[in-house]
């Protein structure tokens, strides 16, 4: 009986399956938006990663501080930090030589680091070495070594070479300025030379990079306190600012004071985060109001499909009639109804999802397809119900 109304009415039926597709595809891209939205919000800390460096107290130093250890590792621990870049600091001469023959041996920049974006100035395409062989180096505690190129041209040395390395630390006093004490003799091999370094102003920053882990070794080998001269990372979940600055706070990392006085002390948290907080707050807030819509989106479909099915009831006057005169139940007659319009929003639904799928995500335009079957058919049943239920047989007949 149902695919014979359909067959009676093409037009209607066209018009119906027309309607549903429409507000299928309509609604898959409003709730495509939607999740593309969730998505970007959900990425963007890989996205727009939050930068953190630890300064002195005015924010004047990035290197040449005085950061504990101890402060460091309490915040790899936490797991609060990812992609820490440390460095240590120290001049150097080659082979042993008295502590008054400094002047005229001690002439080689050495860095400890951990990773070669500690090193500003310094790119991972300008060392000679893969980047797995780069990591592997910066992650170990052997002793080897890389050199710039020019000092390698100057020496005479070649990779593979072994040189003993005569390293002094730097102490960094406020009242007293930079010190330098001598730390250890070490034998390291030459594993690869690096593109000489230079600073915005043309300075030399380093000569030779050791392995961070290797540099503190000697220091701890001499029992002499280790601490970083600089100290940069990422927050692992910029979503947990705010605990994550309470965190940094109960370390004893203050908020950067411009009116302070200089110091060596690395004790401020320096903080890149105005992007990533303007980008999330806006993502957010466009979530926000696209889901406070999604209700009344639903409300009108459910108005769209009592309206589509009260305009086929209306002309459907005299097979209400007959089928009531001849003993059918309203609620059959509903049923009947209400199971031809669920037999064109299927088609719809098909056709609908179909082109959807060609700009949106398969889950979103399942979860579409779902929102527009419930409430385009929770209007069509209480439409129909209505209809139906509203006039007896008896005012249906004498209207006829």
């Amino acid at each position: 009986m149902m695919i014979r109304n359909i067959s009676r009415s093409k037009k209607k039926s066209t018009i119906t399956i027309l309607l549903v597709m429409l507000l299928t595809v309509v609604l898959n891209a409003y709730i495509g938006n939607i999740a593309v939205n969730m998505s970007q919000l959900q990425a963007l800390p890989d996205a727009v990663p939050v930068y953190c460096q630890i300064t002195n107290l005015n924010g004047t130093r990035a290197s040449g501080l005085v950061i504990e250890e101890s402060l460091i590792r309490k915040m790899e621990d936490s797991g609060c930090i990812k992609d820490g870049a440390y460095t240590i600091r120290m001049m150097g001469g080659i082979g042993a030589f008295e502590l008054e023959d400094w002047k005229a041996n001690l002439n080689l920049f050495i860095t400890g680091a951990n990773r070669v974006e500690a090193i500003p100035g310094l790119g991972a395409e300008d060392i000679a070495l893969s980047a797995g062989e780069q990591e592997a180096f910066f992650r170990s505690s052997d002793e080897k070594c890389i050199v710039s190129s020019s000092l390698m041209k100057e020496r005479g040395w070649k990779i593979g070479d072994t040189i003993q390395l005569n390293l002094y630390y730097y102490i960094y006093d406020d009242r007293e300025g930079i010190l330098c004490r001598p730390l250890t003799l070490i034998d390291v091999e030459i594993a690869a030379q690096m593109e000489p370094v230079f600073s915005a102003d043309g300075q030399n920053v380093t000569d030779i990079l050791l392995p961070l882990k290797t540099v503190q070794a000697c220091f701890e080998s001499q029992g002499i306190p280790c601490s970083m001269d600089s100290a940069s990372f990422y927050m692992a979940d910029p979503f947990q600012m705010n605990a994550f600055k309470d965190y940094m706070r109960e370390l004893g990392f203050l908020e950067k004071a411009p009116d302070a006085g200089d110091s060596y002390k690395g004790i401020a948290l320096t903080m890149r985060d105005t992007i990533f907080i303007s980008s999330a707050e806006n993502l957010e807030e466009t979530v926000a109001v696209m889901e406070a819509f999604f209700p009344p989106i639903c409300i009108f479909l459910v108005l769209i499909g009592g309206a589509a099915s009260f305009l086929l009831t209306i002309s459907r006057k005299k097979e209400i009639t007959l089928m009531r005169a001849l003993g059918v139940s309203a609620a059959r007659c509903a049923a009947v109804m209400w199971g031809e319009q669920m037999l064109l929003t299927l088609p719809g639904l098909l056709a609908g999802g179909g082109i959807s799928l060609m700009f949106g995500e398969l889950h979103t335009v399942l979860a579409t397809c779902g929102v527009v079957f419930l409430a385009y058919m929770a209007g069509v049943l209480g439409t129909m119900c209505w209809m139906v239920h509203k006039t007896s047989i008896q005012i249906l007949l004498g209207e006829e």
